[in-house]
């Protein structure tokens, strides 16, 4: 299914905010109601990096820390902490989209670990769903939307990501995200599995990439930001307020300098993506281990649903490819779900259809059903991967809605409008992490 996060998800985040507690002012720096420093701390888990310390006292020319390998001090300076009225950890769609709007309240600090479009965003390409069409509707969108989810959807929330879908796919477009449109002019909507109508906006299969380029062309352009690229996020500080824990900032760690830099905020906003990388064979980039999920627990976050990791049923099988990569690739390369809705078939190395063996929608079934089917199959017959055949289908179309695909299987002596694609499973999405509500907010 392709996913719904542009639609309701990032309006979540909007109201963030009214959540966070503990500053009363904001002028020159904060003003706390009492002073935060003194029992501001890193969560207990980061410890084995750099654990602060009181040494000696607090001065606001710099909070020193211990590092425990050594017992050297080392400190923050003043001129190495940053003020801001929100602090946005990531650079992915759900990141960009919440700076470009809570900068007109105030000013923003986006920090990434890496380029600022290195983003599991920028490596989508299959499309956004959104109910676009006139014979479609909110209420088929959601069914479809609960059913693919074994119906451990929070119903209030899918209502809110299929109702508002639509017009956050008009806001990207008022962005500057272009979409394929058809001979009509209108929008072309493409199928993927789980859907029962042709509801995916998309930019042929790079549709992550011009996102994303949209958005972080509005952000470097808007003066209320500030991106902070290669600045590695250590842990999130907090301090007590009674029973509640609060948020003031994150820090970093600027890894072409090494030097550690404090940001202070109203507003702390995780949007660091998933943890791809803890598994062998990953659609993700390299950024995507997790960091923000591991700082929110060690933060006393409530963190669920981690049971819940989404496996595309369709990356590229490099061994299948007849000429294969000379150095193995960090990350899996994706073949969208969009094939199989344009009608890819797949079949095992016998040359067998095998889908309408396991669900009668065949390719068209959710992912979780397919990704399981391909895998029994694979045990079965001991074998490393499946077929995905597109080639029946017209050359033109094939190259006009899958560029990307057909290159980069070019490079490997693969012609996708003559020969099957070599498929496998591999980890995408991470259905679980912190637990937020509508508002985006959090226990912290």
């Amino acid at each position: 299914m392709a996913a719904n996060v542009s639609a309701g998800n990032i309006h979540a985040f909007y109201l963030a905010g009214q959540v966070y507690r503990g500053q009363d002012s904001w002028s020159s720096g904060l003003t706390f109601r009492a002073n935060p420093f003194k029992h501001l701390s890193w969560s207990s888990g980061v410890s084995k990096i750099i654990k602060p310390e009181r040494c000696g006292c607090y001065s606001r020319g710099g909070v020193y820390a211990i590092k425990e390998s050594s017992k050297t001090c080392t400190s923050i300076r003043a001129s190495s902490t940053k003020y801001y009225d929100f602090t946005v950890i990531g650079s992915g769609v759900a990141g960009l989209r919440y700076a470009l709007e809570v900068a007109k309240q105030g000013t923003v600090a986006v920090i990434t670990k890496d380029e600022p479009h290195e983003s599991n965003t920028n490596y989508a390409q299959g499309g956004v769903s959104a109910v676009l069409c006139p014979l479609d509707s909110v209420e088929s969108h959601m069914q479809d939307t609960m059913v693919a989810g074994a119906h451990l959807c929070d119903e209030e929330t899918v209502r809110v990501v299929c109702t508002e879908g639509p017009e956050r796919i008009h806001e990207l477009i008022a962005m500057g995200a272009s979409f394929d449109h058809g001979e009509d002019g209108n929008l072309h909507l493409a199928r993927e599995g789980g859907h029962s109508h042709r509801r995916i906006v998309h930019a042929a299969d790079m549709t992550g990439r011009e996102i994303e380029r949209a958005l972080l062309e509005a952000v470097l352009n808007d003066p209320n930001i500030s991106v902070f690229k290669h600045h590695f996020a250590i842990d999130l500080l907090t301090s007590q307020d009674g029973l509640n824990t609060v948020c003031h900032g994150v820090d970093t760690l600027n890894i072409k300098t090494d030097e550690v830099v404090r940001f202070i905020s109203k507003v702390t906003l995780l949007a660091s993506g998933g943890a791809g990388h803890i598994y062998p064979s990953t659609t993700n980039p390299l950024v995507a281990t997790g960091d923000g999920m591991a700082m929110a627990h060690r933060a006393q976050a409530v963190i669920s649903n981690m049971e819940f990791v989404q496996f595309h049923p369709t990356a590229l099988a490099d061994e299948g490819l007849p000429i294969k990569p000379q150095i193995a690739r960090e990350n899996a390369f994706l073949i969208t779900e969009a094939v199989r809705g344009d009608g890819g078939i797949l079949y095992n190395l016998g040359m067998e259809r095998f889908m309408p063996v396991y669900d009668e929608r065949a390719e068209l079934a959710p992912r979780d059903v397919v990704a399981r089917s391909i895998d029994d199959q694979l045990k079965q017959r001991n074998e490393k991967y499946v077929l995905l055949d597109i080639s029946h289908k017209p050359r033109d179309k094939i190259l006009a809605h899958f560029p990307n695909i057909a290159s980069e299987c070019l490079k490997h002596g693969l012609h996708i409008t003559r020969q099957p694609i070599p498929v496998v499973p591999a980890a995408h999405y991470m259905c679980g992490g912190v637990r937020a509500g509508l508002q985006g907010e959090t226990n912290v």
